[in-house]
């Protein structure tokens, strides 16, 4: 034997053939719990309909990677989190492959020949060594992430719930497969080490110094001998074996659903599904049964870690509305993990759920009305679980049964009946052109290069209405040819698909479409970031570039020498509007303008991707509640604004300026603090 061969362990150290027999047959055992668990996890998700198909599957395969092993989407937004989460990942990781390569060393190579063993010499002392490191590495995570539970206590991970009252229900399931999870890996991680140091101090191998944590733990028990190596050895193999069947019955689940979630993910857009064959009939429409949910939806409910990102950063619950989307995810799983005969441990709160009805009963209506559709949920979740299809879709069904607020209602019948929310006669659409020095052009009639979508707020909202002059003018004196729609235009749909109006949706969408086709233009501008998002991501076949006009205002300062005539005296801060930011990645353009027209700039502490909503979307800008939470969301912003030491709160949306100029009716700033939309502010610039 050579010296490089004779540098290894044994595996079974003074265990006998019947006890190896015993072992391999709860290895086996352990395994079939497994593979049941990951069977009923399948047969859920394939009782759901088929999400079409996937493309791209290197590309995804790369993306797959990219986050998973770098963990960057848990570490973006929490620092402390995603250092634990990346140790515990690399930790489990290294040691899985390790434990692999042990199974297929001594249980498939050296049943075909001995010779061809590679666990000693050289590749063995590595080994030992990396196993180690990453042992204490995954502990080391552990430990942090119970330290932080235990003492710190973070908000996000409070389990109490907004649209319940405290004795109504219990999340103590929740918080004992919390602790259980991470207990159990813990004690496994410890016991390994524990084994290796008894080890160690049983054969004393000249060469201990690689596997450095099992020498240390070795000099703390100098005097035990075989027989509690034993012990501690079934121990550990047990606990081990436990974890592993344990795993799809249990928060545990997440190692592979999120993987997985990863890996099938989507452009993060908010899209909405249209209505499937079966929701055309309205007693099946929206969430009744398994089957009415897609197969990424349910993997997306099964893909919740309940780490509350989603929750903290929710407008819902920072207003103390009574709607968090992490509440929203857990009981449509939980639902389902009854209506799937699915067996949970200690990770659910199905008993409660066997005789409610889903929507109006475990999902209250107030919550559902109450979502701004802003997508920060999406946003801030590190696997991309996706609640906005599962709210829109629930309230299609209260759409159909009336449950809707009496300004919705109101904004509906305007719309089905005048094209637009405000009631306005359709002829209207084009009014504000009479105001100006020059005509608009109208785009049914002639071709141009840029076709303005207005917009329902732009066209008919008094406040708004002085943006869209001002855009207009701005336009003018850029020399670019533009056009409108006038009466042809219609609601572009955005909110209505978003409150669950899918059919008057569809409609509107086809009438839009119908005109545009008819006209000659090269690109559409808008000033509204809902119609923006709509016409790119809802229209089918647009096959036209849509701008929003921060976009198009950026790109012709940079490509034409335009003189500003006035420099002006405002220090401002600029808010990001959901549907432009969070939806559509377009955060550079209104700074680049803002910087261009030279006022003094100060950011938000909430700004970018992290933007709090000013409450419109979603039909918010529609409702008459009076619920508001502990304050209006717009009222918040403006605070926060004021608070900058700005004295202009800088837009690109009408229905946030709408919103932030109805807050500062109510708000003491004696006219030192105004609202102006990006237009406006460069129009003042550039003239005398």
């Amino acid at each position: 034997m050579s010296e490089g061969a004779a540098i290894t362990r044994e595996i079974f150290l003074g265990l006998c053939s019947t006890s190896r027999i015993v072992f391999y047959s709860l290895s086996f055992i352990s395994i079939c719990f497994f593979i049941w668990g990951i069977r009923q996890r399948l047969k859920k998700y394939y009782s759901g309909k088929s999400s079409g198909g996937i493309s791209n599957t290197l590309g995804r395969v790369g993306e797959l990677l990219k986050l998973s092993l770098s963990n960057m989407t848990i570490i973006r937004d929490d620092l402390y989190s995603g250092l634990t989460h990346l140790l515990v990942f690399w930790g489990f990781l290294v040691l899985f492959v390790g434990t692999i390569i042990i199974f297929f060393n001594f249980d498939v190579v050296a049943l075909m020949n001995r010779k061809w063993t590679f666990w000693h010499g050289s590749f063995y002392l590595w080994a030992s060594f990396l196993l180690d490191l990453f042992g204490l590495v995954l502990l080391v995570g552990i430990a942090m992430m119970m330290l932080r539970r235990a003492f710190f206590k973070p908000q996000r991970l409070d389990y109490t719930r907004l649209d319940r009252d405290p004795d109504t229900y219990s999340r103590t399931k929740y918080v004992v497969g919390d602790w259980l999870f991470l207990s159990l890996l813990f004690v496994v991680g410890v016991s390994g080490f524990i084994v290796e140091g008894l080890r160690i101090a049983i054969t004393q191998p000249p060469y201990s110094s690689w596997s450095f944590v099992g020498r240390f733990v070795a000099g703390l028990f100098p005097e035990m001998g075989t027989a509690a190596y034993k012990v501690l050895w079934w121990t550990h193999s047990l606990l081990g074996l436990a974890f592993v069947a344990y795993i799809p019955y249990s928060k545990a689940i997440h190692m592979l659903s999120d993987l997985a979630n990863l890996f099938f993910k989507g452009r993060v857009t908010g899209e909405v599904p249209s209505l499937s064959e079966d929701e055309l009939d309205f007693d099946k429409l929206g969430y009744m049964e398994l089957k009415d949910f897609t197969r990424k939806e349910l993997l997306d409910l099964d893909a919740c870690t309940k780490c509350g990102r989603c929750h903290i950063s929710c407008p819902a619950v920072i207003s103390g509305l009574p709607l968090s989307p992490r509440d929203v995810v857990l009981d449509l799983r939980d639902f389902l993990a009854v209506k799937a005969k699915t067996i949970t441990l200690w990770d659910s709160q199905a008993g409660s759920y066997k005789d409610e009805k889903l929507v109006g009963g475990i999902i209250k209506k107030e919550t559902l009305w109450v979502c701004t559709t802003c997508l920060s949920c999406t946003e801030h979740c590190p696997v991309f679980i996706r609640p906005l299809p599962l709210i829109v879709k629930m309230r299609r069904h209260l759409i159909e049964g009336g449950f809707i607020d009496e300004g919705v209602q109101d904004a509906l019948i305007n719309i089905s009946e005048c094209g637009n929310s405000f009631g306005e006669s359709s002829t209207n659409r084009g009014k504000w052109t009479s105001e100006l020095r020059f005509d608009v052009k109208d785009a049914r009639k002639e071709a141009v290069e840029t076709l303005w979508f207005v917009g329902d707020f732009a066209s008919f909202d008094n406040r708004a209405v002085e943006v869209t002059k001002a855009f207009a003018q701005v336009l003018h004196l850029m020399r670019l040819d533009f056009g409108i729609l006038y009466d042809s235009e219609r609601n572009a749909g955005n909110d209505l698909r978003r409150i669950g109006e899918e059919g008057l949706f569809e409609e509107l969408a086809e009438h839009n479409k119908a005109i545009l086709d008819e006209c000659q233009f090269n690109v559409i501008v808008t000033t509204d970031p809902h119609s923006l998002n709509t016409l790119k991501v809802d229209y089918p076949n647009l096959n036209h570039p849509v701008l929003h006009h921060t976009e198009l205002l950026n790109e012709l300062l940079k490509r034409r020498q335009i003189a500003l005539k006035r420099k002006l005296p405002y220090k401002v801060t600029y808010h990001d509007p959901c549907y432009l930011g969070r939806y559509n990645g377009i955060y550079g353009p209104p700074r680049d303008i803002i910087r261009f027209i030279g006022v003094e700039f100060v950011e938000m502490p909430r700004s970018r991707r992290n933007s709090l909503c000013c409450g419109a979307g979603g039909g918010g800008v529609w409702m008459r509640g009076e619920n508001y939470g502990k304050e209006r969301l717009s009222n918040m912003r403006i605070k926060e604004a004021y608070e900058t030491g700005a004295n202009c709160l800088v837009v690109s949306c009408p229905k946030c300026l709408v919103m932030f100029e109805d807050a500062l009716k109510g708000m003491d700033l004696d006219g030192e603090f105004v609202v102006k939309d990006i237009s406006e502010l460069l129009l003042e610039a550039l003239q005398e």
